[in-house]
């Protein structure tokens, strides 16, 4: 059993068969199937825990509560609702949100009700646990462990949603009261932390190769660097509310204060001290820029990824990643925007330019400028009218396929990297490249052009095979500057990874023109008459976005709020 998230249907199945109850795991605990049953001995024990796993990890793609597909990932991306990437398809979320924003009732925003489920099957497990007389108890508290970091993982994620949340610190059962009022934010950072420093505490650095997949000390120390960069950026960490109500406790702290970045600095700190110390996690740096990102955000297992969701992630029947990164997939797809195509450099480091709106260049000039670009960008896209850089002969270009009309200036296909169709890939949920710059971003904002901070950010641009920033250059000898350097920077290497949709949020820059509200802009191309030979391209607008102030954070549920035990965020 290689991956454990990878053969969780098998296993499911198993245990259901030797319960006479093959759908227990999808309903409370019932007087059939009691809680004696599930936690009389391992197999069944564990056979509950990898399927709490597979409810709370985040997989990387948006859940929905409408459509055909009912609860499932509805062909779309976060990417596609900032300005990371496009899509045409009119029927998507993202092209919902990113045309008309996020609505109380629109039954989007990651399905906040459906986070409750995998936080019940935490608590249970935690209750019943003790209970398996065979399992040691050494395993048990490791065991505790896991669904403490995968607790403070899943409320981590609902911090950069919503702001504080409900807490549930303890077993509900169903004479509770179970309309638990939002605690504050630094209510609902600090129980994270906690979380995240217990399970830190008794979770093993590495396991053997078949449970890869399973919390680590090092997942625990990721998910408490990630949420505290996040309270210590400016959506939380303000003086002034992006937008001001008496209820500010709960998506903000009272007051600014800047010992929140020192604090960020050093958890993220402690991950990449983690790394060296255990061993087996380390940045891919092998001196070829190409192959190193192409193994780090593409291999199975790699030595830079500290956490993946390994369960098969479907939409309708297909696989998650060829609706929205296999080539050519006729109703699907992800293109990059021009403002993101900006962000990347040349190989040489240097900036590659790209035609004014309505100036007309020849093809060959976009060819040639693609090929130009850093291994980066050419990992994560391939041209119109060329054969994808990292998977050429799997996905050769046809002139019938899309050829870059559709709102996009190259199709995305990170994540591919000799990629044969698979029906499973991992999705990097912490990955080490992130906490070098989570770090540098940190301690820059606490220690102004400190050192350590460019370290940090030459960690990445040496693997990317780009020249070494230095604080004696006038270009990056500023705070501020160091500061763009390095968002410009995780703009980059964490394309498609889930994080600049929120990173431009917390840094309250998303109503910045062209970020996610409009203008946005795309190349377009023209055929000769016969539509066998690409001729020239130029810039245009693309479709209008919306962009409204309450949008930096998401809207609870209306049909929760009306209960009367939940307040809704400001804005809605």
């Amino acid at each position: 059993m290689k991956h454990i998230l990878r053969y969780l249907p098998l296993l499911i199945i198993a245990f259901a068969a030797a319960s006479c109850n093959k759908d227990f795991l999808e309903k409370p605990i019932g007087a059939d199937v009691n809680e004696d049953t599930i936690f009389s001995r391992r197999v069944n024990a564990e056979t509950f825990l990898w399927d709490t796993y597979r409810r709370i990890l985040p997989s990387g793609f948006p859940y929905h509560s409408w459509g055909w597909g009912g609860k499932e990932p509805y062909i779309s991306s976060v990417s596609q609702t900032c300005d990371e990437a496009t899509s045409t398809v009119g029927w998507s979320w993202a092209y919902g949100i990113a045309v008309n924003g996020n609505t109380p009732t629109d039954g989007t925003g990651d399905l906040f009700t459906s986070k409750w489920d995998g936080i019940r099957k935490a608590y249970i497990f935690l209750s019943d646990i003790d209970k398996v007389s065979d399992i040691p108890q050494a395993e048990k508290d490791q065991m505790k462990g896991e669904v403490k970091a995968m607790l403070a993982l899943t409320y981590s994620e609902m911090l950069k949603r919503w702001g504080g949340v409900p807490l549930v610190k303890a077993r509900l059962y169903a004479t509770d009261n179970t309309q638990i009022p939002r605690s504050t934010l630094k209510e609902t950072v600090d129980f994270i932390v906690k979380l995240c420093d217990e399970a830190a505490a008794v979770l093993p650095d590495n396991y053997d190769s078949k449970w890869r997949g399973r919390m680590t000390k090092g997942a625990a120390l990721a998910t408490k660097g990630r949420t505290l960069l996040f309270a210590a950026s400016p959506l939380f960490n303000t003086d002034a509310p992006y937008i001001n109500s008496a209820n500010r406790d709960l998506y903000s702290y009272p007051s600014y204060d800047a010992t929140r970045w020192q604090t960020a600095a050093d958890a993220n700190k402690a991950v990449i001290d983690w790394a060296a110390q255990s061993g087996w996690c380390k940045i891919i740096n092998t001196g070829n820029p190409f192959d190193d990102y192409g193994r780090a955000t593409s291999d199975y297992d790699n030595a830079e990824m500290i956490l993946a969701y390994k369960g098969k992630i479907t939409t309708w029947d297909k696989d998650g990643f060829q609706w929205w990164y296999e080539p050519f997939d006729w109703q699907g797809g992800c293109k990059m925007t021009l403002q993101a195509l900006k962000f990347f450099y040349k190989q040489d480091g240097t900036e590659q330019s790209w035609p004014a709106v309505d100036e007309h260049r020849l093809y060959s000039d976009y060819s040639t400028r693609m090929d130009a670009m850093e291994a980066r960008c050419r990992q994560i896209v391939y041209p119109v009218g060329k054969n994808p850089y990292n998977n050429p002969t799997k996905y050769p270009w046809s002139i019938t396929g899309w050829d870059g009309n559709d709102g996009g200036v190259c199709r995305v296909t990170k994540f591919l990297y000799n990629y044969q169709g698979e029906h499973y890939k991992d999705w990097p949920i912490f990955r080490l490249g992130e906490f070098y710059l989570n770090y540098a971003e940190a301690l820059n904002e606490a220690q102004p052009n400190a050192q350590g901070a460019y370290d940090a950010l030459n960690v990445i641009r040496s693997r990317a095979g780009l020249p070494q920033i230095l604080i004696t250059d006038p270009n990056y000898n500023t705070q501020d500057k160091l500061r763009q350097a390095i968002r410009r920077e995780r703009a980059i290497e964490l394309y498609g990874e889930e994080h600049r949709a929120f990173d431009v949020r917390r840094w309250l820059i998303a109503e910045t023109p062209g970020v996610i509200g409009s203008p946005f802009y795309t190349f377009q191309f023209s055929k000769t008459a016969d539509k066998k030979t690409l001729v020239d391209y130029y810039t245009m607008e693309s479709p209008k976005r919306a962009w409204y102030k309450k949008l930096y954070l998401y809207p609870f549920p209306q049909s929760e709020v009306n209960k009367g035990y939940l307040i809704q965020n400001p804005g809605y």
